[in-house]
């Protein structure tokens, strides 16, 4: 039961005149990945050029800069230089893009190995990937795109902007590890044929739960009164009386309404079951808060959201995360509620990360909440699938997916579409988008999951 999110706001940034998102896919679309030399073969030899000129980029207070492929900086009319790369001792030949700050008062360089290089006052707000082709403004930080024309923002964290997958927001957290040196767990063949038969048994499909809303609030947001519902007792203590939910929040759609709230100025996450808007003031039955900054993603038995205790933040698939084209961090999924398994060698019978479990029974062979699966390292890919599926299949692979709560299907716990809007976000959302106009149940249809391994994390 549960979700996060977090949302990519562009702003006003124009490119040629474009706002970033369609400046963005014309530069895609047009191959132009900003690598070409843009001065005259007379400016370039006045400044004794001695690697070649691989981008430019237009400085807001006037003029320009050019970067070669060993990180020196030419600027022209009235660009101030902030410095350069072999100045610094850096000695390399893949820089291949350049992007001013916000204020024109610094610039970053980028390396096709992915590496930003900052200087004036530009901020060092993190390293992309590698076969990156191309850096650009966006807001207050700077996007990557890459050679396959997909892109990630990186954007300060108190911004009031999303800065990448929720789960990494969490540094203490199990739920952003590579699982994929874990060892397969010896029943990983029954519990994975159970958890076929469930999904058989349901719908026929594994579903994607879009019924997980996060609300990504700034700084400033106005605090409003929250109570516990009449019968529950069930926030964290330092959850307090109130939290940042702003007016247009509406609960999930589901019959938990779950509601969750990211404000990533004071790393604090509050999530909650049957949220109710009283008008102005609300209330809940289940939930609480945590510090991002010391929180292991998971929430003290018996507070939090969701069955299992673990984070909607940490593990739903969220806008920002399909928007950058990767989902970095654990999957959430939903079990069928009257086919899981009570484990009964751990404390309240849910398996680490989970610290308890909601599951009443005892099957063997059953999943459990706070199990993880992924599919096996040496898998390939299969062809043909929408976007949504393609980041599905990369991160169960590598992060894996771990069972967080049980319901009435089998199902990923994914970001609920209307919140783009309400946030004043435009145009359709990017999780809409990577379905590719296929309907819910068919997304996912096509992933291999009979090859599920069950994979035991190493004890905290």
């Amino acid at each position: 039961m549960g979700g996060p999110t977090a949302r990519m706001k562009t702003g006003a940034l124009l490119i040629d005149g474009k706002p970033a998102r369609t400046a963005i896919a014309s530069v895609i679309a047009a191959g132009l990945v900003l690598a070409v030399a843009c001065s005259s073969p007379l400016a370039v030899a006045a400044v004794n050029v001695t690697s070649p000129i691989v981008a430019t980029a237009v400085a807001p207070h006037g003029g320009y800069w050019e970067v070669a492929s060993n990180g020196n900086v030419y600027p022209f009319g009235g660009a101030k230089s902030y410095g350069s790369l072999p100045h610094e001792g850096v000695k390399i030949r893949t820089i291949v893009s350049i992007s001013s700050t916000e204020d024109g008062d610094g610039y970053w360089l980028l390396s096709s190995t992915g590496t930003v290089y900052p200087f004036g006052d530009a901020s060092q707000l993190g390293n992309a990937a590698s076969h990156a082709s191309a850096i650009i403004p966006d807001g207050a930080g700077y996007r990557v795109i890459y050679t396959d024309g997909k892109s990630k923002a990186f954007l300060p964290v108190n911004s009031g902007l999303p800065t990448g997958p929720p789960a990494s927001l969490m540094p203490h957290s199990i739920l952003n590890s590579n699982v994929q040196s874990w060892a397969v767990d010896p029943n990983s063949a029954a519990v994975v044929t159970n958890v076929v038969a469930q999904y058989h048994y349901a719908y026929g499909v594994v579903v994607v739960n879009f019924n997980r809303p996060v609300y990504e609030v700034p700084a400033d947001q106005p605090m409003v009164p929250v109570s516990v519902s009449s019968g529950c007792k069930n926030f964290t203590v330092d959850t307090g009386t109130k939290a940042p939910i702003p007016s247009y929040a509406v609960p999930g759609d589901s019959s938990d309404k779950i509601l969750t709230v990211y404000q990533p100025s004071s790393g604090r996450d509050w999530e909650f079951w049957e949220a109710t808007d009283n008008g102005g003031s609300w209330s809940a039955c289940w939930g609480g808060k945590l510090n991002m900054a010391t929180s292991d993603g998971v929430f003290p038995r018996p507070y939090g959201e969701t069955g299992s205790g673990i984070s909607n933040l940490a593990t739903e698939i969220t806008e920002a995360d399909v928007a950058s084209g990767t989902i970095d961090h654990a999957i959430g999924i939903e079990v069928v509620g009257n086919q899981c398994d009570w484990d009964n060698k751990a404390a309240n019978g849910g398996l680490y990360p989970a610290d308890r479990t909601d599951c009443g029974y005892q099957i063997p062979g059953a999943p459990m909440e706070g199990q993880w699966f992924r599919f096996p390292t040496d898998m390939a890919m299969p062809s043909g699938l929408a976007p949504f599926a393609e980041m599905v299949f990369k991160a169960v692979q590598t992060y894996g997916m771990v069972v967080v709560d049980q319901g009435g299907a089998v199902g990923l716990e994914a970001d609920q579409p209307i919140v783009w809007r309400a946030e004043g976000n435009h145009g359709t959302d990017p999780i809409t988008t990577s379905l590719r106009g296929l309907a819910v149940y068919k997304v996912l249809a096509d992933l291999p999951w009979s090859s599920l391994q069950v994979v035991d994390p190493p004890q905290a």
